[in-house]
């Protein structure tokens, strides 16, 4: 029940994240940075600060191995699994590439361009709400504060595996690459004791000058 509710709340939100940006007419990132503040706020008023602890079986269920291998890692290569089928073996994987392309293209080609957004919005939040689930497990409670280090760490991730955040092309297997690139950085830094405000600095620097270095197509 408690998985089902948390996967609710997240389809729910992602839902109104997408009518705020239609209705207002708001940029996406400042829609969805809003809505942040909103939920953290409605959170901190429902349960405070307070570190709340899952159930004994989620915790069992997230700490568990198969073959010597963690469970978080073989459940997450799963899901990438699955987004790679469903973007590029499905009809709505397919328009919603085709939307992100080019909205007006997409509308010509018979595409209800609204509902594949709102469905994708809602798939949005209903695999943060997923993340949350299982990082709480996980990490043995839930805290308001407990993502705030994935934030700016996660849209780099998705910007540096290849994923275009003006939308049209999606890289799952990028991803990956990156993610274990950014674990393996931040493990060789904290090996050689570097600071927390070093690391900071210098994760952003790299993230500077990948981007930069990263060739971008000619417009033609």
């Amino acid at each position: 029940p408690g998985l089902l509710a948390a996967l609710a709340v997240g389809a729910v939100a992602g839902a109104a994240n997408f009518l705020a940006i239609v209705a207002l007419r708001l940029p996406p990132i400042i829609a969805t940075l809003a809505w942040s503040f909103v939920f953290q706020s409605l959170a901190f008023n429902l349960g405070g600060q307070a570190t709340l602890k899952p159930p004994a079986g989620l915790s069992r269920f997230t700490s568990m191995s198969l073959g010597g291998v963690q469970f978080m890692p073989i459940a997450v290569m799963v899901l990438t699994l699955v987004a790679m089928v469903v973007l590029k073996r499905t009809v709505w994987g397919r328009q919603l590439l085709a939307t992100g392309q080019s909205e007006p293209a997409a509308r010509l080609a018979g595409i209800n361009v609204a509902r594949v957004r709102l469905i994708a919005y809602m798939l949005c939040g209903t695999a943060a709400a997923l993340a949350g689930f299982l990082l709480a497990g996980f990490s043995g409670g839930g805290a308001l504060n407990m993502g705030d280090a994935y934030l700016m760490e996660s849209i780099a991730v998705v910007v540096l595996g290849g994923t275009s955040v003006a939308g049209g092309q999606a890289n799952a297997v990028g991803i990956w690459g990156a993610a274990l690139f950014f674990n393996l950085m931040s493990t060789m830094l904290n090996t050689f004791g570097i600071q927390a405000g070093v690391r900071f600095l210098l994760t952003g620097v790299l993230i500077i000058l990948i981007v930069a270095l990263v060739p971008r197509p000619r417009v033609r």
